[in-house]
């Protein structure tokens, strides 16, 4: 992307005495003016900022660094969705930053960087300097950007892999709810250099200022690997602007910040804290009923102190009733400063069929003498007992708190999804439906919805193929919608997942499920491609699938035929002017599948043949006789019939 003056491109093998940084043709580095003498803002840990606003020799010179042109750089802006986050991305170096040391990052599409979290870093940005994730934040200009599919702008990632990293974000644009949508773009760099430990930030061309709607939100600054610490002025991390204050902070083409660590420090903190429980991104998972589970965590030291006694203990708690079902405490040795620490509790638990439901998993961690900073000090997760030796199982991950609400996004083709993994003697897993619970209907009118299952993609890492689809008519919030496969899809192992699009921007959220205490860290929100979803921390969405393990068949050794008879309830009901049900019998045979009105009289037969067995089977009804009138509207019957099994359902027809 080539730039007008004062937008100065720098090419290579340009070396620029008077610059606060240049690239060199020998080895690609980006050469850093020493630490500011006349630095202004500081934080505990002693490191400062200083701007090319600045009227002292030591303020930084704008040169704007050309990413496109240097080599292996990497082309991002293809990777962005809308409010998603990509990497790792190695640097190939040791970076010091504050009291540790960091060599890879993940990049945020709104902005930003984090040196330890995948999450994505969204509006309203309130993460920032607070101990929820993600943390680890570098904000070149964290903002409600829009650099998806579609959008206008260049991004790059570029590396020496020695001292030297960039990341450029280049005429990308913010969201924006208008239509159509508002002139804006933005231009600028994030430039790491391991000569001095400094983080520089330069900003081109800016035209838009994130008040899209009154909603103004936006951060230019660094934290730590904690967010935020406990304690009456105790304060790390720098926010150079915020909300578009200071004003005189403003984002303006030409502005360079430049962040440098201090020469020494005096600051000492000892923090020991959770980072997982079960597994590595704390995700809730499925336990059977007869299960032995031993739980199992990682203690992470992030403090600079080494401790000696570290004191840990694991609740669970059956939930909704928070009964108390599993409390141990257990001793730990030393635990170095920066160094982390995998444990598992000696005691077991397991869950009988009493235990079936959803459990928040407490992890609290103390060390002796003082941890000095106790907000981290808490770990919160979700696990469900299910009896998979059921013919059907419901798997979701709401039902924890009872306390409800709804979300949806201001644009079409957008929503949510939910992940699903199962302990592996419970696969293979057939998955026969999904479904979704509204929320409440905001405005008139029609709402249609786009159900997907998904497999996991070729890296079982975000929802990926299309397995089945279905567009639902979204009538009533506070409603289950499902979705039947035609037949039960086989899954050996691995992950799966349902989500569900608005078609166009609509006029109802999905129903979701807040809680505090078990988040399931397994939800996905779409806004142009898939990205961790924002409020997995609080958020149970109501998206569910029903399965049958093979722990709840009878199966043949040879041939794998699932033994059971099964008549489903119809779908949608009541319905008008078609609905869908679903049988299966457990071997080949004759099977007649007929509707009945309330007098008994035969109104049509829909299956009378020799049928498969061990497949899910639907058949289609679309409310005529057998001369093909349209009946009346009202209950009907539907009755299956295969060999000595028969089994009857009513459905009404609406008009």
């Amino acid at each position: 992307m080539k730039h007008a003056n004062p937008f100065l491109v720098l090419g290579i093998g340009a070396l620029l005495a008077t610059s606060a940084f240049a690239v060199t043709e020998a080895n690609y580095s980006v050469k850093i003016k020493p630490n500011s003498i006349n630095a202004t803002g500081s934080d505990d840990f002693g490191y400062t900022y200083i701007d090319s606003n600045d009227t002292t020799a030591a303020a930084p010179v704008y040169n704007w660094i050309d990413v496109s042109v240097l080599p292996n750089a990497v082309d991002i802006k293809p990777l962005f969705t809308d409010d998603n986050s990509i990497g790792p991305y190695q640097l190939g170096f040791d970076f010091s930053y504050y009291w540790y040391s960091v060599d890879k990052l993940w990049i945020k599409s709104n902005g930003g960087i984090s040196w330890s979290s995948p999450l994505p870093f969204n509006h309203n940005f309130s993460e920032f300097k607070s101990t929820a994730l993600p943390n680890d934040l570098v904000c070149g200009l964290c903002g409600d950007l829009d650099p998806g599919p579609g959008s206008p702008g260049n991004a790059w990632f570029w590396t020496n892999g020695t001292d030297s990293t960039i990341i450029s974000w280049e005429g990308i644009r913010e969201f924006s709810s208008n239509i159509p949508p508002a002139v804006t773009a933005h231009t600028f760099q994030i430039i790491i250099s391991g000569a001095d430990s400094s983080i520089t930030m330069q900003y081109g061309p800016q035209t838009g200022d994130f008040t899209d709607q009154g909603s103004l939100a936006n951060v230019i600054g660094i934290e730590t690997v904690l967010g935020a610490l406990s304690g009456v002025g105790n304060d790390l991390g720098i926010a150079y602007l915020r909300d578009n204050l200071p004003i005189e902070n403003i984002y303006a083409d030409s502005l360079v910040v430049k962040f440098d660590p201090p020469s020494s420090t005096t600051f000492q903190i000892e923090d020991v804290g959770p980072g997982w429980v079960n597994n590595n991104f704390n995700q809730a998972f499925f336990l059977n009923v007869g299960d032995t589970l031993y739980p199992t965590l990682s203690l992470q030291n992030f403090g600079t102190i080494n401790s000696t006694t570290v004191q840990t203990t694991l609740r669970m708690f059956l939930m909704p009733a928070f009964s108390l079902l599993y409390n141990e405490t257990e001793q730990i040795g030393v635990l170095d400063a920066q160094t982390s620490q995998t444990f598992s509790f000696p005691t077991p638990f397991a869950p009988t069929a009493n235990d079936v439901g959803p459990f928040a998993m407490e992890f609290e961690v103390k060390t002796n003498p003082t941890d000095g900073n106790n907000l981290n000090d808490k770990l919160y997760t979700q696990y469900r007992v299910v009896d998979f030796t059921q013919p059907e199982v419901l798997v979701r991950y709401d039902g924890v708190e009872q306390n409800f609400t709804s979300r949806s996004w201001n644009g079409d083709s957008s929503g949510f999804a939910n992940e699903f993994e199962f302990p592996a003697d419970a696969y293979p897993i057939w998955i026969n439906k999904a479904e979704f619970e509204s929320g409440d209907l905001t405005a008139a009118g029609p709402a249609w919805v786009r159900v997907h299952l998904m497999d996991a993609g070729p890296n079982q890492d975000q929802p990926g193929t299309v397995i089945h689809e279905e567009v639902i008519q979204v009538t009533a919030g506070n409603t289950v919608y499902e979705t039947v496969l035609p037949q039960p899809y086989q899954l050996n192992s691995g992950k799966f997942a349902v989500s569900v699009l608005h078609l166009v921007n609509s006029s109802f959220g999905i129903r979701i499920e807040q809680t505090n205490f078990a988040p399931c860290n397994r939800g996905w929100e779409y806004t142009g491609g898939f990205a961790p979803d924002r409020s997995r921390a609080t958020d149970n969405l109501m998206i569910r699938a029903t399965v049958t393990s093979n722990l709840g068949v009878d199966v043949d050794e040879n041939d794998n035929i699932v033994k059971s008879y099964n008549l489903a309830q119809n779908f949608p009901n009541p319905f008008n002017p078609t609905t869908q049900i679903s049988f299966q019998i457990p071997e080949t045979d004759f099977a007649s599948l007929t509707i009945f009105n309330v007098l008994g009289q035969e109104v049509k037969t829909l299956v009378s043949e020799k049928i498969v067995g061990g497949v899910n089977h639907t058949a289609q009804w679309d409310g005529t006789d057998l001369n093909g009138s349209k009946v009346a509207s009202g209950v009907y019957f539907y009755k299956l019939t295969s060999g000595n099994f028969t089994d009857i359902k009513k459905m009404v027809l609406l008009k």
